[in-house]
């Protein structure tokens, strides 16, 4: 039914994006890969010791 394949599918899309993991990565699943992404970017826009400007 169409229910069972939109249960069949989210299932998979889940499997593939949060825990299998992916070589292109470094072994690890997207969800992870994209979760440090969005860390390091925030690290780099809000750096712990701001630039002094003169």
């Amino acid at each position: 039914t169409l229910h069972q394949a939109r249960v069949t599918i989210a299932e998979w899309r889940r499997d593939f994006n949060e825990v299998r993991p992916h070589s292109s990565l470094g072994r690890i699943p997207p969800a992870r890969f994209a979760e440090q992404h969005r860390q390091r970017a925030g690290d780099a826009a809000h750096p712990a010791t701001p630039n002094e400007v003169n």
